[in-house]
């Protein structure tokens, strides 16, 4: 191998005719730099431009697909009937003056807004958070309540309504319904029983 220039001079210069390590570094470092480079690791199988589209494209049909099953009216349907014990009849209550839903001041009156899903009769009282009742109505026909489902009976918050929180409690039934069977109902705590009798609850806050 043909000794570098500078390295020859270097040596002239001092007298020296032996190698120094620097020129020993020297000349390994011209070995490796004349080395065919090795071969980086081994990459991984090339595929085709078409071929990374399919398996792209084949991947978010499959993630479209779930999507839908687990997203549809029909699985979001079945998931709520599991999940969540929903009445299938529900009232509301509200203020006859300002039409407020759940709040009324005494004096005022209270119109109830139903939705009976096939119940024939509905009954209605409240109860205070000192465990006082007023009874509304043991049973009123609602076979064809008006438009919006309003009762045409109102309920007067007079004396016997003190200011504060009231749960209203309201019952459908296929057959009309008597003070005793009522409380036997709201004693035994069911929302519902196999006679087709269910129960609902809402809040009433009276004001002064």
């Amino acid at each position: 191998m043909k000794e570098p220039s500078d390295a020859r001079l270097n040596r002239l210069l001092t007298g020296r005719d032996k190698l120094s390590q620097a020129d020993k570094d020297a000349v390994l470092e011209g070995v490796f730099a004349r080395l065919p480079q090795e071969p980086s690791a081994s990459p991984g199988p090339a595929f085709a431009p078409w071929l990374r589209w399919a398996f792209a494209a084949t991947a978010l049909l499959l993630f479209v697909s779930a999507g839908y099953f687990l997203f549809s009216p029909s699985t979001r349907s079945e998931f709520t009937s599991r999940g969540e014990a929903r009445a299938t009849r529900a009232f509301s209550i509200h203020c006859a003056q300002d039409m407020v839903e759940g709040r009324c001041a005494r004096g005022g009156k209270l119109l109830f807004k139903v939705d009976p899903r096939g119940a024939r009769w509905f009954a209605a009282l409240a109860r205070s958070e000192s465990a006082a009742v007023v009874w509304y109505f043991e049973a009123v026909e609602i076979k064809d309540p008006s438009a919006g489902g309003l009762l045409e009976q109102g309920v007067p918050l007079g004396s016997e309504h003190a200011p504060g929180h009231w749960e209203v409690i309201g019952l459908f039934s296929e057959r009309p319904l008597d003070k005793a069977r009522i409380r036997a109902l709201l004693e035994e705590g069911g929302a519902k029983d196999s006679a087709g009798i269910e129960i609902v609850r809402r809040p009433l806050e009276v004001l002064p």
